[in-house]
């Protein structure tokens, strides 16, 4: 058998060692990196005095529960942003709501426990009844007070207003309050 010169050993050992899968790929570099910052953290956790080890620890699993706890409290508050949100989505009447849809509603969420959602349904289920009795068209962006002065003078709606107002915004909702509000709405609403 006969054996190649060295030159040609040379040169197949070259064309190996160049091809593609002898190449350093940067994935490679960056795991030898984090070995080795994994190695010198390891002989420096061991070159610390055992209480200063402790301490560290300690420090350590501090720091992970104020985070667990911040992701923790962070999670319930973005529900709780998305549970209201759902809740003023149902407690909205529909764009072009009827004054009996309205105040369907605002019984509905009075039966729910939601008085303040429902007085401010009552007071529109009011106001679209007496725009459209008037023959106005309805303007959701017009407020209840401006409604109040456009409508035809009625010393009831200025009160009914007030009411509604102060179990919709006001310090406590009561529900005697709000059946105070009912009664009021049957006095104006009847024709």
């Amino acid at each position: 058998m006969k054996v190649p010169p060295d030159e040609a050993i040379a040169k197949a050992l070259t064309a190996i060692v160049g091809s593609p899968e002898f190449q350093a790929k940067p994935s490679d570099w960056l795991t030898e990196k984090i070995e080795e910052a994994f190695r010198a953290l390891g002989h420096w956790l061991r070159d610390l005095p055992r209480g200063e080890r402790w301490l560290l620890l300690a420090g350590c699993t501090l720091a992970l529960a104020a985070l667990f706890t911040h992701l923790i409290w962070t999670l319930r508050q973005a529900g709780k942003g998305v549970e209201r949100r759902r809740r003023e989505r149902e407690s909205r009447p529909p764009k072009a709501a009827r004054p009996s849809e309205v105040l369907s509603l605002a019984r509905r969420l009075v039966a729910e426990g939601r008085l303040r959602d429902a007085a401010r349904a009552l007071q529109q289920a009011l106001l679209l009844e007496l725009a459209d009795r008037n023959g106005l068209a309805w303007r959701p962006e017009v407020s209840d007070w401006e409604w109040v002065a456009i409508l035809p003078s009625d010393p009831r709606l200025a009160e009914f207003t007030r009411a509604a107002q102060s179990v919709a915004y006001g310090p406590a909702a009561e529900l005697a309050e709000f059946e105070s509000c009912e009664r009021l709405f049957a006095e104006i609403a009847a024709p």
